[in-house]
């Protein structure tokens, strides 16, 4: 009876192994899936974006950056993008924290 195995784990596994006590979806689990979900409801205007700032980027990378300073002239343009699209990130979730915190009083004063 001891190791036997039951839905994957082993009888005879530690408590934080075994699946009665696992939690029904982890972080990790959910966190893949939600970003699914966000490109799929954000996939236009993150291509629009980027077709916005990569091909006029290319432009100057190509057209104007004598040759000797492309490198140095599209890594300063990547950084200038990521720390925007970082920002931009933030004050998505922002928005959303706030939203999550404003529905979580509307529960507590509509319980009261």
């Amino acid at each position: 009876e001891e190791g036997k195995e039951e839905d994957g784990v082993r009888g005879d596994a530690p408590p934080t192994r075994r699946a009665e006590n696992a939690p029904d979806e982890t972080w990790w689990q959910s966190a893949p899936r939600a970003a699914r979900k966000r490109l799929k409801e954000e996939w236009f205007t993150l291509y629009a974006a980027d077709a916005a700032w990569w091909i006029p980027a290319d432009v100057i990378v190509y057209g104007v950056a004598p040759v000797q300073f492309r490198v140095g002239t599209y890594a300063a343009i990547n950084v200038v993008y990521t720390a925007l699209l970082s920002l931009w990130a933030e004050k998505k979730l922002l928005k959303e924290l706030a939203l999550a915190k404003a529905l979580s009083r509307e529960e507590e004063t509509s319980t009261s």
